[in-house]
């Protein structure tokens, strides 16, 4: 399925630089039967239209924009039970980091959130590297995989209890 990207940074010869509108194609990722939700996930497959996670809401199968997928995800935010937002960690306030004045009663589930998760899970449970992280999502800068996987409190400390 197609997936609309908004932009992409070409270089020229010269140095400077200008952003032109691209089209990517999602690729398939592994993913093990015995992880959490893998039949969960294979049952809602089996139930979609075309087979893909997100399907296009486009009857013409266009590509899927930057703003569909916002939207989805803020209404996934919206009807997800509360017990399953206490569960993820979601249900405390959010805070201005600098101020630290409270911005709203709970975090909201935004796009990028599904994939630090991703990526930290990978990273703690699989011991993904960097690199293996970088093949997986197909990022092209290192610097993208430290950003978006976070080991936790709770896993560096698993990591001082190994070396042990």
């Amino acid at each position: 399925m197609k997936l609309e990207k908004r932009w992409k940074k070409i270089k020229t010869p010269d140095g400077s630089s200008f952003r032109q509108h691209i089209e990517a194609t999602r690729k398939p990722f592994p993913m093990l039967l015995k992880e959490p939700l893998s039949n969960e996930l294979l049952a809602y497959l089996e139930m979609s239209k075309d087979g893909c996670l997100f399907s296009s809401p486009y009857k013409t199968h266009a590509p899927l924009t930057v703003s569909w997928g916002y939207k989805f995800i803020r209404r996934l935010n919206d009807e997800i039970p509360k017990s399953l937002f206490n569960q993820l960690g979601l249900n405390i306030p959010f805070n201005d980091r600098v101020t630290g004045e409270k911005l709203c009663d709970t975090i909201h589930l935004w796009q990028h959130w599904f994939r630090s998760e991703r990526a930290s899970q990978l990273r703690s449970e699989y011991e993904f590297t960097e690199a293996d992280l970088m093949e997986f999502f197909g990022w092209l800068d290192y610097k993208t995989a430290l950003h978006y996987s976070k080991l936790g409190a709770s896993n560096l400390a698993k990591k001082m209890l190994n070396a042990i």
